[in-house]
C-alpha cells in the first residue's frame, strides 16, 4: 500500500505518538478534534502531490530513465521489478500477458494494475506500451537498419501495423517519421 496516502487521526496528541506514527509511515498526523479544513488541505496537498510524481516519473520514462528520484524506495523497486518483467516476457514471447506479469509478481493482476496506475499515473497496458516503445526506439536509435516489422516483433507487438497505431498514438508521430527523423 506504498502508493496510498495515509493520514492517522486520532486522540493520541503526545508527541511520542505523533512520532510513532510518522515512522511507521503516515503521511500526515492529526490529533482529535481537528479542523475540518486543515485535513481537507491535507488531501488536497497529498493527492496534488502524488500526481506531481507521477508526471516527474512519466516525463523520466520518456527520456529513458527507468528511476525517479522523487520516488519512495518501496515504489521505485516495485517498478523496477515490473519493468524487469515486462522485459523478461517480451524477450519470451510475442504478447505480455497481465496476468502472468501479476503471477511474476506475486499478486493478482486487479491489485497489480490498481498499484501500477496509482504510482505511474498510467493503466498497465498503456504503461507496458510505453516500455514497449522506450525499447523500440533505442533500438531505431542503435540500428537504422532494421525494419519496423522487426522492431515491433523484437519489442512485443504481434502485429507490425498495432505497432505503428500505439507508437503514433503516443509518440505523436509514426515509427517511420521517427526513424527518418533519427
Amino acid at each position: 500500500l506504498s502508493h496510498v496516502p495515509v493520514i492517522i487521526v486520532t486522540a493520541r496528541a503526545d508527541d511520542k505518538d505523533r512520532l510513532q506514527g510518522l515512522q511507521v509511515g503516515a503521511d500526515a498526523y492529526l490529533v482529535k478534534p481537528f479542523n475540518r479544513d486543515e485535513l481537507l488541505i491535507r488531501v488536497d496537498r497529498l493527492l496534488a502531490q502524488r500526481q506531481l510524481l507521477c508526471e516527474k516519473y512519466q516525463s523520466a520514462l520518456k527520456a529513458g530513465a527507468v528511476e525517479g528520484d522523487d520516488m519512495s524506495i518501496s515504489n521505485r523497486q516495485f517498478i523496477n521489478r515490473f519493468v524487469s518483467a515486462v522485459y523478461s516476457q517480451m524477450s519470451h514471447s510475442a504478447s505480455t500477458d497481465l496476468e502472468t506479469l501479476a503471477s511474476q509478481m506475486c499478486m493478482t493482476s486487479r491489485t497489480l494494475s490498481r498499484k501500477v496506475a496509482a504510482i505511474t499515473g498510467d493503466q498497465p497496458l498503456m504503461y507496458i506500451n510505453k516500455l514497449k516503445l522506450a525499447r523500440a526506439k533505442s533500438m531505431m536509435k542503435a540500428d537504422s537498419t532494421l525494419s519496423m516489422a522487426d522492431v515491433a516483433y523484437r519489442c512485443g507487438f504481434e502485429d507490425p501495423n498495432y505497432f505503428s497505431r500505439i507508437f503514433k498514438q503516443i509518440e505523436g508521430e509514426t515509427p517511420s517519421a521517427y526513424k527518418r527523423r533519427l
